[in-house]
């Protein structure tokens, strides 16, 4: 619920609680905080996360990660984080949509 509402203040006190983060909201689409923040377009939660070892890679519902669903929101400051911390790029989700061609036609400069 903190990375949904954007409450980094919440999200810090869980991390440094050793809170599980990459906990699994079946009721979510099967969505981890770290997609969630990356969907909403909450960088800071994203760099939080990422940088307190959140899997980049766990998928959702659809077969989309963290960047996957970054990149289709557009959302140009979360998919520039994810990057850095080494976001697979070579995602194909459960339709069939590849995420490196999403990638291509965003502007990351």
């Amino acid at each position: 619920i903190a990375a949904s509402e954007g409450n980094i203040d919440i999200v810090r006190y869980l991390v440094d609680q050793k809170a599980v983060i990459d906990t699994v909201c079946e009721d979510d689409g099967n969505s981890t905080p770290l997609i969630v923040a990356s969907v909403y377009n909450y960088p800071e939660i994203v760099n939080v996360l990422a940088l307190s070892g959140a899997d980049t890679e766990l998928k959702d519902d659809e077969g989309r990660t963290a960047l996957f669903n970054a990149a289709i929101a557009r959302n140009t400051d979360v998919i520039r984080i994810l990057l850095k911390y080494n976001a697979n790029q070579n995602v194909v989700d459960y339709s069939g949509k590849k995420l490196e061609n999403i990638l291509k036609k965003i502007e990351l400069d």
